[in-house]
C-alpha cells in the first residue's frame, strides 16, 4: 500500500513508536534505539530478542549507538523482548496475522524507541511478565494500531508499584528484616524437628506479612509435620473398640447403635475403608427392616380390621401392605379374604353410599400421611381414593402436590449427599497425607510421594503435597549422588586393589626371573667348572708325557721346582680362603645393615653377573692365547731339543744325557758329568742355548706382566661385583673365587713354565 500515513506516540517513560507506514517488501521492518529512562542517554550491552509464535526468531545485543533493527516476515505473532543486566526488562507484542493479502503489498514501517529504567530493590517485576504495548492489525484504519488502553493500564501498575516503594519507610524494612529473621529460624526449627517452635516462629512472621505464601507454605509443613509427631496409639485403640463394638451390634441386629459406632470409627480415621463399607450395608439394613416394620404394622391393622368385621379397613390395610411387600403369600391371601367378605357385605342399594364413605375415609388418612411428610405412603391412598371414583380431581392434584415435594426431598438429599461427598473427598484426602507422613517418616520415600501424589489426585490445587513431593525429590537426587559417589569410591578402591596385585604380579614375576637368572647362571658356572676341569685334564697329560720324555731331568731342579709350585699354589689357596673370608664378612654385614630387597639384589647382581661372565669370557680368551703361544713354544722346543738329543745320539749312541732340554734344549747345570765327548757338542751350542734363555726371560717378563694385566682385570670385575652387591658374595662371590682360581692356574703354568725352561 502506497502513501500510508506516518504516524508517532509517545508514552513517557516506557516506550515510543513510530506508526506504520508502507516499506520495501512484504514485512514489517522495526529499527529504533534504546534509552535510559530517568536520564534518555543511550544504552548499549542491551538484549533485543525477537519470538515468531513462540519460537526464538532473532536477536541483537546494541552497541554504543544503542541502536536495533529487523525486518519481520507478515503473518506471524511477535515478541520483542528488551533486557539489560542490572535494569527491568520491559517486551512488546506485535501481531501481524490476519492481514488482507492486498493490505499486505510493500509491508510496514516501525520506528520503536524503548527506555528501561535500573532496577529498585523490592521491585515487583511481575508487572512487567505482560508486554507493555500490544498491536494489531485494525481493518478499519487499515494499519497495526497499538492498544493503548492496555498500555495506561501496565503504566498505572508500574506507577503503583513505584509508589508503593517511595512509601516503605524505616519501619517497614524493619518489618521486613524481622520477618526474614523469623522465616530464618523457623526452617533451621525443621531442620531440627522443632515443629511447635517452628509453627511460632511462622505463625509471627506471617503476623507481620499475611500474605506471604512462603510462610504460609512453611507452616502448613509444620502442622502437618506437628500432628504426625503428636500422633498415637490411643486413636487407633479408639478406633479398633468403635469396630468391634459396630460389629457386635449387627450381629445382634441393633442397627441404629451399629450405625452410631461404625460413624464414630469413621471420624477416627476418615480414611479407612472399612467404616465406610458398613456404613453403607447399614443403611441398607436399616432401609429394610424399616420397610418391614410398616409391613408388619400394616398387616397387623388388617388383621385387627378384619377382626372387628371392618372390612373395608382391612382390605385397605393389606393393601398398603402390598406396596412394601408385593409378593408376599400371606398378604395377598388376607388381601382376597377381606375383599370377598367385603363385597358380600356391601348390598346394591348401600354400595354408593359405602363407597363415598370408603372414599372419606381413604382421602381423610391421605391427608394425614401428607401432613406427617409420609409422601410415598399418601400418593398409594390418594391412588386408592382414585379406584373408587377415577374422576375426582383432588386426589389427582394431591398426588402432583405429593411428587413434588418428594422431587424436592431428593434435591435436598442429593445436594447433603453432595455434602457428604465432599466430607469423604476431605477424609480421603487426608488419608493419603496421613499415610504418606508416616512413609516420610519411616524413610520409605518413593512409596511416600506415590501416596502425596494420591492426595493429589483427590485434590489437585492442594499446595502441601507439592512441597513434600518436592521435598522428596531432594532428598531423592541427594540420595542418587551419594549413591554415585559411593560407586566410584568403590570403583577407586577396585583399582587401588588391581594395582596391588599387578604389582605383587610384577614382584612375583621380577622375583620369577632373577632366580632363573641365578639358575641359568650357575649351570653356565658349572659348565665352565667342567670345561676348566676338562682343561687341566689335558694339562695333565700333557705333564705326564713331558715328564716321560725328560725322565733324566735333574731332580734337584725338579724339587726346587714342585716346592715352588707347591709353595704356590698354598699361597693361593691361603689368598682364596683369606678373600672367601672377607667375602662371607662383608656378605654378614651387609645382610646386617642394609634392607634391599632381593628382588633388586638379583637385578643389580645379574648384571654385574653379566658384566664378570664377559670379563671371564675375555680372561679364558687371553688365556687361550696365552696357551696357545705356550704350546706353540714348548712345541718348537720339543722339535728343537729332539733334534739336539738326537745329535747327542749320533755323537754316542750308548749314552743318553739329560734328555729333558726340553723347549729351548737347554742343559741342566747337573749335566757336568757328562761324557766329555759331548761337551764340545754342547758347547757349540750354548751360544744359540744363551739366545734362546734370552729369549725366554723376555717371554716370562711378557707372560708376567700379561699375567698382572689379566688379574688386575679380573680383580677389577671382582671388585666392581662387590661394590654394586654392597660387598655380599650373592653370585659375585663365587666369580671370585673362579677368577683367584684362573690366577692360581696361570701362576702355577707360568712356574711351570720356568722350570721347565731353566
Amino acid at each position: 500500500m502506497q502513501g500510508k500515513l506516518e504516524i508517532k506516540f509517545l508514552l513517557t517513560g516506557i516506550f515510543l513508536f513510530l506508526g506504520i507506514i508502507s516499506w520495501s517488501q512484504e514485512d514489517i521492518h522495526i529499527y529504533g534505539a534504546v534509552k535510559e529512562m530517568e536520564t534518555n542517554h543511550k544504552l548499549e550491552s542491551v538484549l533485543v530478542q525477537v519470538t515468531q509464535d513462540g519460537k526464538t526468531f532473532d536477536s541483537y545485543t546494541t552497541s554504543g549507538s544503542s541502536k536495533f533493527e529487523f525486518d519481520l516476515p507478515l503473518g506471524h505473532l511477535y515478541e520483542i523482548n528488551f533486557s539489560k543486566s542490572d535494569y527491568v526488562g520491559k517486551k512488546i507484542q506485535i501481531n501481524t496475522k490476519y492481514i488482507p493479502e492486498e493490505d499486505q503489498e510493500g509491508g510496514f514501517k516501525l520506528d520503536l524507541d524503548m527506555s528501561l529504567f535500573a532496577y529498585i530493590e523490592g521491585f515487583n517485576e511481575a508487572i512487567l511478565d505482560e508486554p507493555i504495548g500490544i498491536a494489531a492489525y485494525d481493518a478499519e484504519r487499515n494499519s497495526i494500531e497499538f492498544d493503548f488502553d492496555y498500555t495506561r493500564q501496565i503504566m498505572n501498575k508500574v506507577d503503583a508499584e513505584n509508589i508503593r516503594l517511595q512509601n516503605l519507610s524505616e519501619a517497614e524494612k524493619e518489618k521486613r528484616n524481622r520477618f526474614d529473621d523469623l522465616m530464618i529460624q523457623g526452617s533451621d526449627d525443621l531442620t531440627k524437628e522443632k515443629y511447635a517452635q517452628a509453627i511460632g516462629n511462622y505463625t509471627a512472621a506471617l503476623n507481620l506479612f499475611p500474605d506471604e505464601v512462603e510462610a504460609q507454605e512453611k507452616l502448613e509443613e509444620a502442622q502437618g509435620l506437628l500432628a504426625l509427631q503428636n500422633k498415637d496409639v490411643e486413636l487407633e485403640a479408639q478406633y479398633q473398640a468403635a469396630i468391634k463394638d459396630g460389629n457386635d451390634l449387627i450381629n445382634s441386629r441393633d442397627y441404629e447403635a451399629s450405625m452410631t459406632k461404625f460413624l464414630e470409627a469413621k471420624s477416627l480415621k476418615p480414611g479407612e475403608r472399612e467404616p465406610k463399607d458398613k456404613i453403607r450395608e447399614l443403611e441398607g439394613l436399616i432401609a429394610e427392616a424399616e420397610n418391614k416394620k410398616k409391613f408388619d404394622e400394616f398387616m397387623v391393622a388388617g388383621d385387627n380390621a378384619m377382626s372387628s368385621e371392618e372390612y373395608q379397613s382391612a382390605v385397605d390395610n393389606f393393601k398398603l401392605a402390598r406396596e412394601i411387600i408385593f409378593d408376599d403369600k400371606e398378604m395377598k391371601k388376607k388381601l382376597a379374604e377381606a375383599q370377598e367378605k367385603l363385597d358380600a357385605l356391601l348390598s346394591a342399594e348401600d354400595a354408593e353410599e359405602a363407597q363415598q364413605k370408603r372414599y372419606d375415609d381413604i382421602i381423610a388418612k391421605a391427608g394425614v400421611s401428607f401432613s406427617g411428610e409420609d409422601y410415598d405412603l399418601c400418593i398409594s391412598q390418594y391412588n386408592q381414593a382414585l379406584e373408587i371414583f377415577p374422576s375426582e380431581e383432588y386426589p389427582v392434584e394431591q398426588i402432583k402436590l405429593a411428587q413434588k415435594r418428594i422431587e424436592e426431598l431428593e434435591k435436598e438429599k442429593l445436594k447433603n449427599a453432595e455434602v457428604n461427598a465432599g466430607n469423604e473427598l476431605d477424609a480421603e484426602y487426608q488419608n493419603f497425607i496421613d499415610k504418606g507422613n508416616d512413609l516420610f517418616t519411616s524413610k520409605e520415600l518413593l512409596a511416600a510421594k506415590e501416596a502425596y501424589e494420591s492426595a493429589l489426585g483427590v485434590k489437585p490445587n492442594e499446595k502441601y503435597p507439592n512441597q513434600r513431593i518436592k521435598r522428596i525429590d531432594e532428598l531423592l537426587a541427594d540420595l542418587e549422588t551419594e549413591a554415585k559417589e559411593a560407586l566410584a569410591n568403590a570403583d577407586a578402591d577396585t583399582k587401588e586393589e588391581e594395582r596391588i596385585a599387578e604389582l605383587e604380579r610384577q614382584k612375583q614375576l621380577k622375583q620369577a626371573t632373577a632366580e632363573e637368572e641365578k639358575r641359568k647362571l650357575e649351570e653356565e658356572l658349572a659348565d665352565k667348572e667342567r670345561f676348566l676341569a676338562e682343561e687341566r685334564r689335558k694339562k695333565e697329560e700333557v705333564d705326564d708325557a713331558r715328564r716321560n720324555l725328560s725322565s733324566n731331568i735333574d731332580t734337584e731342579a725338579e724339587r726346587q721346582a714342585e716346592e715352588f709350585y707347591k709353595q704356590e699354589k698354598l699361597d693361593a689357596v691361603k689368598e682364596k680362603n683369606s678373600v672367601t673370608q672377607q667375602q662371607k664378612d662383608a656378605y654378614t654385614a651387609w645382610l646386617k645393615d642394609k634392607g634391599d630387597s632381593a628382588q633388586d639384589i638379583a637385578k643389580d647382581a645379574s648384571a654385574d653377573i653379566e658384566a664378570s661372565k664377559n670379563s671371564i669370557k675375555r680372561m679364558y680368551a687371553d688365556n687361550e692365547n696365552d696357551h696357545k703361544d705356550k704350546r706353540e713354544n714348548f712345541d718348537s722346543g720339543e722339535k728343537d731339543n729332539n733334534r739336539k738329543i738326537q745329535e747327542s745320539e749320533n755323537i754316542a749312541q750308548d749314552r743318553r744325557i739329560n734328555a729333558s732340554f726340553e723347549l729351548e734344549g737347554v742343559k741342566s747345570d747337573n749335566a757336568s758329568d757328562a761324557n766329555e765327548k759331548n761337551r764340545q757338542a754342547v758347547l757349540a751350542n750354548k751360544e744359540k742355548v744363551d739366545d734362546s734363555k734370552k729369549e725366554l726371560i723376555k717371554a716370562e717378563n711378557r707372560y708376567e706382566e700379561k699375567g698382572l694385566v689379566l688379574r688386575k682385570d679380573k680383580q677389577y670385575a671382582i671388585d666392581r661385583a662387590k661394590e654394586r652387591l654392597g660387598g655380599s658374595d650373592y653370585g659375585g662371590g663365587n666369580l671370585r673365587q673362579e677368577a683367584e682360581k684362573e690366577n692360581n692356574e696361570v701362576k702355577a703354568d707360568r712356574a711351570k713354565f720356568v722350570k721347565e725352561n731353566t
